[in-house]
């Protein structure tokens, strides 16, 4: 039998949350970033648990609920996030 994880991409294994919560950090740094933002643009699942990980670093990010429409059409309410300090500014 086939060792599936050969079959694997290498950018799948760049995934991790330590990689995630960076690229986050880095887009935060731009500006407010939304839920599906996240998603689409960083490739990141579970927004909500990499901005968690980052306010237990020291970083002050605010959420903010907006609404925002799906590549469907469809309206849904989000978290919009806000970067406003980071750990050596608290």
């Amino acid at each position: 039998m086939k060792n599936t994880n050969e079959s694997i991409p290498c950018q799948l294994s760049k995934t991790n949350a330590a990689i995630q919560c960076s690229r986050l950090l880095e887009r935060l740094k731009h500006g407010p970033i939304s839920t599906f933002q996240a998603r689409e643009q960083l490739h990141i699942a579970h927004v909500a648990c990499r901005i968690h990980d980052l306010r237990r670093k020291g970083y002050n990010i605010e959420t903010h609920t907006c609404k925002e429409s799906t590549t469907g059409g469809a309206v849904s309410r989000v978290a919009l996030y806000i970067l406003t300090a980071g750990p050596e500014e608290v």
